[in-house]
């Protein structure tokens, strides 16, 4: 009986063991957003952080205003409900009461982020399914526009009247020098759609995160040309669910598992990176910036003729590049002529990487933390640890074959000073940084 007892209690404790990983590694579902209250900040504000409880079970959503492309665009309402879909986010946002002369074009940014029910403490999700419905036009001179800054990939009708283009934005609060993010804007037609719903399959695009906490996207318009109207109040509505299409158009199947850049010999980078499902795949342009926002092709690569795991190297010479911070990523281009990009990678050249000692920027840092590894340590295992001052430890990474720059997200992490504490094998080095905002 005492034996059985024991074994008892450990199949107990490995079962609420269980329970409450699986509070903090939700899978994917559908998320009803309804009934929000303001949790700071002022309504309608940027910065102002709204609680919608129980998408899920156990599960509340912080839907915060970032900033707005001016200040001409108010936020009449964070989620209408007399008309559209009950459980969907659906803000009205309007430029200038209404009353808009063209050109222009307007947006405001939210971020959508997981946490535990009654907390702020970030839920990853294994996978989010998010639909933008009825982005469409007055009918006279005005678009709608959804824009996805997270990276995610699409899926929408075919036929579709919504037009695909690239974002390279900063992306974060107003006020804050924010992250650099590729995105994809979604541009409505002209004429109008009627009604609120997913029945016009023509005006929706279904966009799906992978092992995210949180999302950010933006709501907006433009009149393309000199035309006037007032009718700049738009609600808009996102429908957390995948939907079926016609004839669907999905964005590349390839699934980059890695893209990284190190220093190399005779003014070298070299970029690695590990694809997989590359079924459609026409071929990678590897793009180059020293700003992070203005990219220019650096060379192009063909796929391998694995469709499961491919892997890839890249050498770029870097000899006319002034010293500095060099931005990378990779364009992937499939078949048809769709792409979508690759998260950045960043390197440092000009400086002397053969020392223990690692460099943490920038510093101040607001959401992005960027580590710097001794040149010896890249294509090693190397771990990265946040510790606060106190000790505890609050972010924890490895990199099996580690790039020379890691970066790490902290937009989470309350402000004030840690240490960064990288190891590879019996070598460490740590570096102390400042978290603000």
């Amino acid at each position: 009986m005492e034996k059985s007892a024991t074994v008892l209690n450990l199949k107990k404790a490995s079962l609420l063991f269980l329970i409450n990983l699986l509070s903090y590694f939700a899978f994917s579902q559908t998320y009803t957003f309804h009934d929000p209250v303001l949790d700071s900040g002022t309504l309608g504000a940027d910065g102002a952080i709204y609680r919608f409880s129980n998408v899920s079970a156990g599960t509340d959503a912080l839907i915060r205003i970032n900033k707005r492309s001016s200040s001409l665009v108010t936020l009449d309402d964070v989620d209408m409900t007399s008309t559209g879909n009950w459980s969907a986010f659906q803000p009205m946002v309007t430029y200038n009461g209404g009353n808009v002369n063209g050109p222009i074009s307007w947006w405001m940014e939210f971020n959508i982020r997981f946490v535990q029910a009654g907390t702020s403490i970030s839920i990853y999700q294994d996978s989010v399914y998010a639909t933008a419905v009825d982005v469409d036009g007055d009918g006279a001179t005005l678009q709608e526009q959804f824009t996805d800054l997270s990276s995610g990939t699409y899926t929408h009708n075919a036929p579709t009247s919504l037009t695909m283009s690239s974002v390279t934005d900063t992306v974060g609060p107003a006020g804050t020098s924010g992250t650099i993010t590729n995105g994809t804007m979604f541009t409505g037609p002209v004429a109008n759609a009627p009604g609120i719903d997913t029945s016009n399959k023509y005006v929706m695009v279904t966009v799906k995160y992978t092992n995210v906490s949180s999302i950010t996207i933006r709501y907006g318009g433009q009149i393309a040309g000199s035309s006037s109207t007032s009718a700049g109040t738009r609600m808009n509505s996102f429908l957390f669910q995948p939907f079926n299409y016609d004839g669907i158009v999905g964005i590349l199947p390839v699934t980059i598992k890695s893209f990284s850049a190190r220093s190399g010999a005779n003014n070298k980078v070299l970029l690695n990176w590990e694809a997989s499902a590359e079924t459609n795949t026409s071929h990678y342009e590897i793009e180059r910036s020293a700003n992070g926002q203005d990219f220019d092709e650096a060379g192009i690569v063909m796929p391998g003729s694995n469709s499961i795991d491919q892997s890839y190297e890249f050498a770029d010479d870097i000899s006319s590049m002034p010293k500095g911070l060099v931005y990378y990523r990779l364009k992937m281009v499939d078949m048809n002529g769709t792409y979508t990009y690759s998260d950045v990678a960043v390197i440092r050249t000009g400086n002397e990487q053969n020392s223990l000692k690692v460099t943490a920027y920038p510093n101040p840092a607001v959401n992005e933390l960027m580590v710097t590894i001794p040149g010896a340590w890249q294509s090693r295992t190397v771990s990265y640890d946040i510790y606060s001052l106190s000790g505890s430890l609050v972010r924890h990474s490895v990199n099996n074959n580690a790039g020379q720059t890691q970066t790490m997200n902290i937009s989470n992490v309350p402000t004030g000073a840690y240490i960064v504490k990288a190891t590879s094998g019996s070598e460490i080095s740590i570096q102390k940084f400042i978290k603000i905002l």
